[in-house]
């Protein structure tokens, strides 16, 4: 080979690498050709190479890379969280009543079914009232059983005035009166039949907004998944909780099985359907609630010493208690009883701690038996036609 044509040679090979160098990242043409569609032969785009250095200036730069092409990726929205279903749990279905200034509870329950293979259908109906401005409650219950050793009952109760009444007794009997003076500790409790009387109730599910005896309330469903209702097998019930408030405004609840949640027998056997629906009204509106007439009697212009305490009248007896002596009290009566205008009836008798009067009015005759007992002085009188 001579030497110009080993100098040409040399030259061009020398072109090709710093050529190639300076491609560093270039795919190769097969590649290339792959990226373009361009089918063809290897040794077509071999013999170009050449051509394509020769109509190339050197670079004064290093060649800027050629661009590749991206796919270009759909953006991808980001994950839409499923929505949260809303649902309620409550332990105690009674809250909020006590910041209420009066209402009206109804509650009616519905049972049929069998009783030891005997079919049975129980009713029951109670309805409370209840005012905070002056406090008071009245309340009325009846029930009646298809049961032929069950009798009906009805009975009313009221607390006024730091008294308690209940009014009740058999079907066909003229009605008892027993009253009692109530501190704290002797009051009747409000909601004694309410939807607490179900258990708590977890979960259930919302159903949307209601308007309930004129309250916007949310309404929601449960079952026996979320209400353990004791010896059913299958509940289906709706709750309704006033919005402005919290507090429950009306229960619906159904249920199979049993009926042992209002038992006391453990050993009957109940099983069949009820319901029973429990809902309030007249939420903060005004509401009378008075003594009842039915328990003035006789008894009632019979004077009682001014310190008495643990008042009560059961069936025409009244009881109470009081710090003066014995003798005190005594002195009392003689004077205030014939003001009143009973006539006494022979003198005084005593024996020891225990002191008896005698008084008669209208063919009636009070007696009055004063005992001491335990530093404190009870008077009993009980009055007789």
């Amino acid at each position: 080979m001579k030497l110009s044509s080993l100098k040409m040679y040399l030259v061009v090979c020398l072109f090709l690498v710093v050529s190639l160098a300076a491609c560093g990242g270039r795919k190769p043409a097969a590649d290339r050709n792959a990226d373009t569609g361009n089918t063809a032969p290897a040794s077509t785009q071999a013999t170009a190479a050449p051509a394509e250095a020769a109509d190339t200036a050197a670079p004064t730069k290093a060649p800027t890379k050629a661009p590749t092409a991206t796919a270009v990726v759909a953006p991808t929205e980001a994950p839409t969280a499923e929505p949260t279903e809303e649902t309620l749990s409550i332990t105690n279905r009674t809250e909020g009543l006590d910041k209420l200034k009066s209402y009206r509870a109804r509650w009616v329950l519905e049972w049929s079914g069998t009783e030891d293979d005997k079919p049975v259908t129980t009713t029951m109906n109670w309805t409370e009232e209840y005012t905070s401005d002056p406090k008071a409650l009245h309340i009325t219950f009846a029930s009646t059983s298809s049961d032929e050793d069950s009798e009906p009952a009805a009975a009313e109760i009221w607390q006024v005035g730091g008294m308690s009444y209940m009014v009740g007794g058999k079907a066909g009997e003229e009605p008892v009166c027993i009253s009692f003076s109530s501190d704290e500790e002797s009051q009747f409790e409000r909601g004694l039949f309410n939807p607490a009387m179900l258990g708590a109730l977890e979960n259930a599910r919302y159903v949307g907004m209601d308007t309930v005896n004129g309250m916007r309330a949310r309404h929601y469903q449960y079952d026996e998944e979320t209400l353990a209702l004791t010896g059913s097998a299958k509940v289906s019930g709706e709750i309704w909780v006033a919005a402005d408030g919290g507090y429950v405004v009306k229960d619906v609840a159904r249920w199979e099985g049993g009926f042992d949640f209002l038992d006391t027998d453990d050993d009957e056997t109940r099983v069949g359907k009820g319901e029973w629906t429990w809902e309030l009204s007249d939420i903060d509106q005004p509401i009378t609630i008075e003594a009842p007439e039915s328990c003035a009697g006789a008894t009632n212009d019979l004077p009682m010493m001014a310190d008495a305490t643990g008042k009560g009248n059961f069936g025409g007896a009244i009881f109470y208690k009081t710090a003066s002596a014995p003798e005190d009290v005594v002195k009392f009566y003689q004077k205030q009883m014939p003001a009143a205008g009973w006539e006494a009836e022979g003198e005084p008798t005593s024996m020891g701690s225990l002191a008896q009067l005698a008084f008669t009015k209208d063919g009636q005759t009070a007696q009055i038996v004063i005992t001491a007992a335990d530093g404190q002085t009870q008077v009993m009188i009980t009055v007789e036609k």
